[in-house]
């Protein structure tokens, strides 16, 4: 399975380091260019049956709400999240959301023996990192679909689904910005939550200990 997330390139080599799929915001602090994918969730479980050697009990309590996730992509995330894999992963609970931010930054660490820590932002910075992009953003067509991560048109150091696609959760458990592909009113709606949706998912802040 592709690293998504604990790739080694030649650019992070010769270059600052920037985490893996992130843009930087401001100096030791990035965020993800795009939403978690169900490649980046299985790599995931995959890290933990592989190398945590995790119990049955253990994988099973970080697979996605299975209600929600065939909600939208049909069949199982075991089975079917390949040919979903550039999707974003939706079914899963803010607890589910901090661990894999966790694990993240436990792997990035691992790899390339810098001191970072992967979290969820916090609604403040979330807004201030869409607002460099609402002019770019704002005027596009919400999809009444769900679409596949990076599926939209713009440079390669854009960030990508700010204002479409799935709402992602922030710091502060229940709640939720952006809007998502139910979403009729454009802008940075905000949503509450209480349980995992097929119209919420997330993506990762970045701080990096220089």
């Amino acid at each position: 399975m592709k690293r998504l997330f604990i790739t080694t390139s030649l650019f992070i080599a010769l270059c600052a380091f920037t985490p893996p799929g992130t843009i930087k915001v401001q100096t030791s602090f990035y965020i993800d260019k795009s939403e978690i994918s169900n490649a980046g969730w299985a790599e995931y479980i995959s890290y933990l049956k592989d190398w945590r050697q995790s119990d049955k009990e253990n994988v099973l309590a970080v697979l996605p709400d299975s209600t929600v996730w065939c909600s939208v992509y049909h069949g199982t995330f075991t089975k079917d999240w390949s040919k979903n894999q550039n999707y974003p992963v939706v079914g899963i609970s803010y607890e589910q959301a901090v661990n894999f931010c966790k694990w993240r930054s436990e792997a990035v660490r691992i790899k390339y023996h810098r001191k970072v820590k992967y979290r969820l932002p916090s609604q403040e910075e979330w807004s201030k990192f869409a607002n460099t992009y609402i002019l770019k953003e704002h005027n596009s067509i919400i999809s009444e679909n769900i679409q596949a991560v990076g599926n939209t048109s713009g440079s390669k150091k854009d960030a990508l689904h700010l204002f479409d696609n799935i709402s992602e959760m922030t710091s502060e458990k229940g709640l939720a910005i952006g809007n998502n592909f139910t979403d009729v009113q454009k802008g940075l709606n905000v949503h509450n939550y209480s349980k995992p949706e097929k119209w919420l998912g997330f993506r990762c802040a970045c701080e990096v200990n220089r």
